[in-house]
């Protein structure tokens, strides 16, 4: 079981769950932005994305106030709107990775993906598996 929590350039998080013993089978991936959410659910087929119009608005309680420095000064609103689902014509994962190679040798462009981010990826496993090894609970990812 490993539980890792990943942060790039730009403030940006990543947590990441993975178990071959959790009994309740999930592959999800969820995107939180400041005005909406996304999931990509690839167990659901219908409709494997669902986009939500949900967010925490701050509303000021009085603006004499300036910044916010205690929870007195302001309020937060949990928004709830919409929720958009988004079929998708799904394919093979491994056919749709070598069409995709194919056609940027055919047009003569990089391909989406490249040996470089295949290797980004193989040396945060290769870190991750290490630390579950060895049980720490905590590890730097940064090379």
């Amino acid at each position: 079981m490993v539980f890792a929590h990943l942060t790039y350039a730009g403030n940006i998080a990543g947590h990441i769950h993975v178990s071959w013993l959790d009994p309740n089978k999930v592959r999800q991936v969820t995107v939180v932005g400041s005005r909406k959410m996304l999931i990509f659910d690839d167990m659901t087929k219908d409709s494997p994305i669902q986009i939500f119009d949900k967010g925490i608005d701050i509303e000021t309680i009085d603006a004499n106030l300036g910044t916010f420095e205690t929870y007195a000064q302001h309020r937060l609103i949990v928004r709830a709107g919409d929720v958009w689902l988004r079929h998708l014509d799904m394919a093979e994962p491994l056919d749709t990775e070598l069409s995709e190679f194919a056609d940027s040798i055919q047009q003569g462009r990089p391909p989406l993906t490249d040996g470089r981010k295949g290797l980004e990826v193989v040396r945060i496993l290769e870190r991750l598996t290490k630390a579950m090894n060895l049980e720490q609970a905590r590890l730097s990812l940064v090379s």
